[in-house]
């Protein structure tokens, strides 16, 4: 088939060593989302080739791009990768918008053209950028009809990356070149779960009460095993109840302490198993209340802070409880950095909050949650 009259167009295809596999991830999670793939880097799944920010704007995606190990040579064994990177990541769906398999660079996009209408196909296009997914529609529709593009009724989806040329990896004359896979109506749908947040947050039997909700949510998922058990749990700065709600609807928590001034939702006070302690948590610790571990010999076995309090305000706090909390038991405090705070300080932070606890707690983690704001960071740890 002739596409330009003047001059014959570059048809350069080149394969792949290897699958490559491609997350459009949501701007501001680049850092997250790469130490999420970073242990399975190390165990030598794929290596990270490209992470690239948005091509058009600076609030947009950014695409992580990997070389998968060479065992990953069929679509099912890539969804079982798939699966494994979530299994313990699942909030981070929320920031995923969409995945792409690539198996051949093309120095354009035309044979695409031949390869639909030799088998009849009906076809769904999936470009990155979508910028260039909307040129590429108006363009190829010139010689596929509306009857083999198709993004509903489709037989295959077409997946493709254009790229300013990587030289280290191919030689194709043009100035773009064009990372290709293909995917089967199958294939789609195995995708929607991931790239699909409301799917995700159907799961949900109960409407999160705040933002703060998804920070606890995700702690339980990844730090909590699944067979384990906590029996008396407190929530320093619980108001409005989000991180309360995630302990008290979770199937591992017999029973909450939410310590704030402020009100609890409504739907959290309708159970034994929460009691709200209305008032300041220094006043709590130092009342004859019979709910006070401090005094009425029931240790804690989980104990949690999302107080909008600096560091130096809320370690002391912790600290007090000491004598109340059991061994092995798990310390989630956020920690509420200043507005576009600098690596330097926020390590500095970390350092300074770790210093305060390791007379007490080991095991630190000071991590940054999918649902963490830019300035926050979620400190994890044990009870000696």
């Amino acid at each position: 088939m002739s596409y330009a009259k003047d001059k014959p167009i570059d048809m350069t295809i080149i394969k792949l060593p290897t699958i490559q596999l491609m997350f459009e991830v949501c701007n501001g999670f680049d850092d997250r989302f790469h130490a999420l793939l970073k242990p399975f880097e190390e165990k030598g799944e794929f290596k990270i080739v490209k992470i690239e920010p948005s091509l058009s704007h600076s609030s947009g995606p950014t695409t992580f791009r990997m070389a998968l190990h060479e065992k990953y040579d069929e679509e099912e064994k890539i969804w079982v990768l798939i699966d494994q990177l979530f299994a313990k990541n699942k909030r981070a769906l929320e920031t995923l918008r969409r995945i792409f398999f690539f198996t051949e660079v093309w120095s354009n996009l035309f044979p695409v053209v031949d390869h639909v209408k030799k088998e009849n196909l009906k076809v769904r296009l999936q470009g990155y950028p979508r910028s260039a997914q909307e040129r590429s529609h108006v363009v190829l529709s010139r010689y596929l009809d509306h009857v083999h593009l198709d993004p509903v009724n489709f037989d295959k989806v077409f997946m493709y990356y254009q790229h300013v040329k990587d030289t280290t990896v191919t030689t194709t004359p043009s100035f773009m070149e064009y990372y290709v896979g293909w995917g089967t109506k199958d294939t789609f749908e195995k995708m929607r779960p991931y790239v699909h947040p409301e799917l995700f947050r159907k799961q949900e039997t109960h409407k999160p009460l705040c933002r703060a909700y998804w920070k606890m949510w995700e702690v339980l998922d990844k730090y909590v095993g699944d067979n384990e058990r906590i029996t008396n749990a407190i929530d320093i700065g619980a108001s409005p109840g989000g991180w309360s709600q995630v302990l008290l609807y979770g199937p591992k928590v017999d029973h909450v302490i939410s310590v704030d001034p402020g009100k609890l939702d409504k739907s959290l006070l309708s159970t034994d198993k929460l009691t709200h302690i209305d008032t300041r948590v220094e006043a709590f610790l130092t009342s004859d209340h019979e709910l006070n571990p401090l005094k009425n010999g029931k240790p804690l076995d989980f104990v949690c802070c999302d107080m909008n309090k600096d560091y130096k305000v809320t370690v002391p706090i912790i600290r007090e409880l000491d004598a109340a909390v059991a061994s092995g038991s798990l310390l989630v405090l956020t920690l509420k950095l200043r507005k576009k705070c600098s690596d330097k300080l926020i390590e500095l932070t970390m350092k300074e909050t770790i210093e305060g606890l390791q007379d007490a707690y080991e095991n630190f983690q000071c991590v940054h949650l999918f649902a963490n704001t830019r300035d926050e960071r979620t400190l994890i740890a044990t009870r000696q």
